[in-house]
């Protein structure tokens, strides 16, 4: 049996002050929140991630060609990159991504920027407990 945990996402575009902007949850967590606040996700020592985020009540937005930018580090990815552990990207223009996050090498925070169809992106965190899970 893989090592690798499912991670679910579902994100919810809505208007806050005139804008369009994100709900996240961390489906079964429990956790989520909006901009400024936005839940972290964490992918425990040893074991790998496979995520899939869902564009839920979307009316349309679809992730874009270019839908996940991933670095190491907090700061915010400014152009298209993608960490090495991050894989088996799924889901250009559908409301559906898949990836898989290696988890390998040791601990760190990957920030990463979801990229859309008709919205502006979303920039939440993945915080990798590291020491490799599956590939």
């Amino acid at each position: 049996m893989s090592k690798d945990k499912m991670r679910g996402i579902n994100i919810t575009p809505y208007m806050l002050h005139g804008n369009k902007t994100w709900q996240l949850e961390v489906v079964n967590s429990g956790k989520k929140g909006g901009p400024g606040n936005y839940p972290s996700v964490d992918v425990p020592a040893k074991f790998g991630g496979n995520f899939k985020i869902t564009i839920v009540d979307g009316d349309g937005i679809t992730f874009s060609n270019d839908p996940i930018w991933v670095q190491a580090g907090t700061a915010k990815p400014t152009e298209p990159v993608i960490d090495p552990q991050i894989t088996k990207i799924k889901g250009k223009n559908t409301p559906v991504l898949t990836f898989h996050d290696a988890n390998s090498g040791p601990a760190m925070t990957l920030t990463y920027q979801l990229n859309f169809n008709n919205a502006d992106p979303l920039d939440p965190i993945i915080l990798n407990g590291g020491g490799g899970g599956a590939h």
